[in-house]
């Protein structure tokens, strides 16, 4: 599934090793994956490397997310 949040489009086109988060409604995927869905990400970079996911243990349960209208 894509991580395409309409209300989260990437910003602009980003620098090499600049980050950008967005997030998956949990409520889109299925139960078993709750936890499990931290590390089941991949992006694939312009220079073609893959990455895989790791969870961010600094995002806050709940509040505000910067970066623009939502």
């Amino acid at each position: 599934m894509p991580a395409n949040e309409p209300a989260r489009p990437l910003p602009k086109r980003l620098k090499p090793d600049e980050s950008w988060e967005t997030w998956v409604d949990v409520a889109r995927l299925p139960e078993h994956l709750h936890e499990a869905v931290y590390g089941l990400a991949r992006a694939r970079l312009s220079n073609g490397v893959t990455i895989k996911s790791k969870k961010n243990e600094e995002v806050p349960q709940e509040g505000n997310v910067p970066g623009g209208p939502i």
